[in-house]
């Protein structure tokens, strides 16, 4: 099980990515993340990756063949 207040590592991702390129040493706040950031940071990652989004729509009763389209992929 996870402790509480336990800091992990940063994804390779978020090390490659510079944000501040005028700064040759980033903080330590940048390489170390809480567990609810990380976990924020694994969805993150994953929906770039694979490319998926879901977001949930209500689709109205007039558009009948809308549940068999790409809208509600």
């Amino acid at each position: 099980m996870r402790e509480l207040g336990k800091n992990i590592q940063a994804s390779i991702l978020d090390r490659l990515i510079d944000l501040e390129p005028e700064i040759s040493q980033e903080p330590v706040q940048r390489r170390v993340l809480n567990f609810e950031q990380g976990k924020a940071a694994v969805i993150r990652d994953l929906e770039n990756l694979l490319n998926t989004k879901r977001y949930i729509l209500t689709i109205p009763p007039a558009y009948k063949e809308a549940n068999n389209s790409f809208l509600v992929y």
